[in-house]
């Protein structure tokens, strides 16, 4: 059985160590994955079940879920779009490709994410549409997000790594420290 070298095969190969910036991002990942799996879980009930009883706890738990999720992802995302797609897009450019992908999805999810969080007040607690349209929400969120970690440990940051100079790699790293610093 030969190894297992991700996504992109044709010499190319994801590095056993990533610069303290790529780590960072990576790291962040977990987080925000078991996040995604309780607020899955949560719209999940609701939207298989939108008569239950503890429907109105159960939205009230979902909207806070979601409405924490969205800041921490917002804070991750913003290194990605402000700082690491830039200067991968320098050497591949941004018109196409990985960085492209990247960026679409999260105008995906951010649109997703902003459609729950402003339908939210307006629905209808007894109207199983409403409900649904509510959690269908959730779901892009939670499946588009699922795939785009992958291609960013997959493609992105083995990416990142092999073309990002050590300069700057360790500029990538201080920006990230100062935004949580500030």
């Amino acid at each position: 059985m030969t190894d297992y070298l991700g996504c992109l095969t044709s010499g190319f190969q994801k590095p056993d160590v990533y610069c303290k910036a790529l780590q960072l991002l990576i790291e962040e990942h977990a987080p925000l994955v078991k996040e995604m799996n309780e607020f899955y879980y949560t719209a999940s009930l609701l939207a298989y079940d939108p008569s239950r009883e503890d429907k109105l706890e159960l939205l009230q738990k979902l909207y806070k879920q979601i409405e924490l999720f969205s800041f921490r992802l917002e804070h991750h995302s913003k290194k990605e779009e402000k700082y690491l797609f830039k200067n991968i897009s320098s050497y591949i450019g941004g018109e196409g490709g990985p960085v492209l992908v990247m960026e679409e999805e999260h105008l995906v999810v951010k649109d997703n994410l902003t459609q729950f969080l402003r339908k939210f007040p307006t629905i209808c607690c007894e109207n199983k549409d409403d409900i649904r349209d509510l959690t269908h929400h959730i779901s892009i969120v939670f499946h588009t997000l699922t795939d785009h970690f992958l291609k960013e440990e997959e493609i992105l940051f083995p990416l990142a790594e092999s073309l990002l100079t050590n300069e700057e790699k360790e500029s990538l790293l201080l920006t990230y420290e100062e935004m949580k610093a500030g």
